[in-house]
């Protein structure tokens, strides 16, 4: 059956055959057993050997000065310890009563290096290469730290760095470092940190975690990312020792030790924290580790020194902005630090969008002013972009950054005049909703200016859209003056009284007179002149107002005359037929007090224009009822001008 079973081709063997292997196979196994038992043993032997040499040497060198100098904790482990403790697991005892022997003599160059010597000779697995690079550094370091020549004293530390850099896998970092600090050797602290983290991530795992947004599922880069944020700290901490030693101002003492009168001394120089400090970050800068650029720029975000980050020239810190900001998209502070950076760098298109996009940002703590800042600084970026560049990309973002600058105003307008209305309820929420996001023209419209009856908001709003509607904006102007002139008493003639009218009509015709379809002078002129009939205004009221706004004179008589011709039946309903000649009259008035309203070249047709209306009215005058009030009064004023006027070439 077992010859039916095996496969076709495969010899048979026989039972000697495989006892004869099984032998072998146990054999082998139990030489393999014993070899390794003899190695242990070998070890053991070895290491036996080595604590015992370890052990007369301490005590050729006084090993209760030695002890002495270990911690009381290491003090009771030596009191309870068993040579079997000592030698199998006593290793981290045994590497502090070395460091102590060697540090007690670190004075003493050519016995340091003896003992080291004798140590790597008698005790290799106790005292290996490493640690005897490792000790001969921190030799050189704390010798250097007792020399008074700066030349010898800095030759030593490059020493003391060149042995620390090969053995930084075993080394306290942040103890060295802190040891650099003190003798003020930061570019000890700098390469040094920089050689751990090359040894401790040769692959740059980190970087490669780094550069693809710091997925979550990439457990090991995290890791090495980590720990070269690990390795960075004595950089960042000397940084910040050097910055509050900078904002601290010692005070020295101003009273003398001795009476009598004050004695020169002379004061060692004191290093300049200010300069240690721009000393310690250059050395960073120069650096092609960006990890360290970016654990040193997070720093410096996280120390409130932002004007330092963005003033930074590096061919990191754009990278490390970008990419702070998509790591961190709710992070407004990032975008702020990113526009900012590109406007010092002149990147002014990359600042004007990431300013469009604050601006859009939805952020309960960003206010309506500070949209509209954003706005106003993007398109002046927007604007010194197209100074240097004349690509059409740009100007069609100076284009659109206008037209939502534009928007934004009149938003802000709104929030404003909300702000002057009782504030109930549907009010406070308005003003919550605007400045939570900047709107569309249609929403202002509609959701605010409209429903708050908002009539000045309405016509921006219009004459932002291009939209003409003359009947719509008539409509509005007369909405606004009404809203002026309500609590104006009849019968005012004091111009303090006015006063706010006349600063509201020169502030909305300076913004619109420009454009006649969204200022209708001639429907103003008339409303204006009916309203200051009904209230009895000063009749020269309306026309030095809109004199102030920039209107002609010219201008301005040819639509008096022409209301005056169209016998407008309101005058007589109001008991006031001369009000538009009294109204002429003054006006010409303020031409014969300054010609120089009226250009030169236009004086001669214009002042005949003004005799043959002068002439009409007059003969307009004679056919009215003598009962008229005034009749006589307007006549005389009239007549007057007539030689006043051919005075004036």
């Amino acid at each position: 059956m077992l010859n039916f079973m095996r496969p076709e081709g495969m010899p048979t063997e026989s039972p000697s055959t495989v006892q004869q292997s099984l032998t072998r196979k146990y054999k082998a196994d139990a030489h393999l057993m014993e070899q390794n038992s003899l190695k242990a043993l070998h070890q053991l032997l070895v290491h036996c050997c080595e604590f015992l040499s370890l052990w007369k040497l301490l005590c050729e060198y006084q090993l209760n000065l030695t002890i002495k100098d270990v911690t009381n904790d290491q003090k009771e482990q030596l009191k309870i310890a068993s040579f079997r403790h000592l030698v199998v697991s006593g290793k981290p005892l045994t590497s502090a009563l070395i460091s102590r022997l060697l540090e007690r003599h670190a004075g003493d160059s050519g016995l340091s290096d003896t003992l080291s010597a004798r140590l790597r000779e008698t005790t290799p697995t106790l005292f290996s290469h490493d640690d005897a690079t490792a000790s001969k550094a921190q030799e050189l370091l704390s010798v250097a730290v007792g020399l008074k020549s700066q030349f010898d004293q800095m030759n030593m530390l490059r020493d003391s760095l060149k042995h620390f850099s090969q053995v930084t896998h075993q080394i306290n970092l942040s103890s060295v470092c802190s040891q650099y600090h003190k003798v003020a050797y930061y570019e000890g602290i700098v390469e040094l940190c920089l050689c751990a983290a090359l040894h401790r991530d040769p692959q740059g795992m980190a970087l490669h975690y780094y550069k693809n947004g710091q997925p979550q599922d990439d457990l090991v880069g995290r890791a090495a990312f980590l720990e070269r944020g690990e390795v960075y700290a004595p950089v960042t901490v000397a940084l910040e020792e050097l910055s509050s030693r900078e904002t601290a101002t010692p005070l020295s003492s101003s009273v003398p030790l001795n009476p009598g009168p004050p004695t020169e001394r002379a004061e060692p120089d004191k290093p300049d924290p200010r300069k240690e400090f721009a000393e310690m970050l250059a050395l960073v800068l120069r650096s092609k580790d960006e990890l360290l650029h970016v654990t040193v720029y997070s720093w410096l975000i996280a120390a409130h020194m932002a004007e330092t980050l963005v003033e930074i020239q590096s061919p990191f810190i754009e990278d490390y902005l970008n990419n702070m900001a998509s790591v961190q998209q709710d992070n407004r502070h990032v975008l702020d630090l990113l526009w900012r950076y590109y406007e010092k760098t002149k990147a002014y298109s990359g600042a004007a969008r990431i300013l469009d996009e604050l601006a859009h940002k939805q952020d309960p703590e960003l206010t309506l002013d500070q949209r509209v800042e954003y706005m106003s600084r993007g398109v002046m970026c927007a604007k010194s972009s197209r100074l240097t560049t004349t690509s059409d990309t740009i100007g069609e973002l100076l284009h659109e950054l206008e037209e939502k600058m534009e928007v934004a105003r009149i938003q802000l307008q709104i929030s404003e005049a909300l702000k002057l209305q009782p504030q109930t309820q549907p009010v406070k929420t308005a003003i919550r909703k605007l400045d939570g996001q900047l709107a569309d023209i249609s929403t202002l419209y509609g959701e605010y200016a409209d429903t708050f009856e908002l009539s000045e908001c309405k016509l921006a709003i219009v004459h932002c859209a291009g939209h003409y509607d003359p009947t719509l904006i008539e409509s509005l102007w007369r909405e606004i003056i009404d809203g002026e002139v309500k609590n104006i008493p009849v019968g005012v003639h004091s111009p303090s009284q006015l006063h706010g009218l006349r600063t509201k009509l020169v502030e909305l015709g300076q913004q619109y007179s420009r454009s006649e379809r969204y200022f209708p002078l001639a429907y103003l002129v008339q409303l204006l002149e009916q309203t200051g009939a009904r209230l009895e205004w000063d009749s020269g009221f309306v026309h030095q107002t809109l004199l102030e706004v920039g209107v002609a004179l010219s201008t301005l008589f040819g639509i008096y005359d022409r209301l005056f011709k169209a016998k407008d039946s309101f005058w007589m309903t109001v008991g006031k037929p001369l009000h538009v000649l009294n109204a002429i009259h003054s006006l010409v008035l303020v031409y014969i007090e300054r010609p120089s309203l009226v250009a030169n070249f236009e004086r001669p047709s214009f002042n005949a224009t003004v005799k043959d209306s002068l002439s009409h009215y007059l003969v307009e005058l004679q056919t009215m009822t003598s009962d008229i009030r005034g009749l006589n009064q307007t006549i005389s004023d009239l007549r007057s001008l007539e030689p006043q006027i051919q005075r004036i070439s």
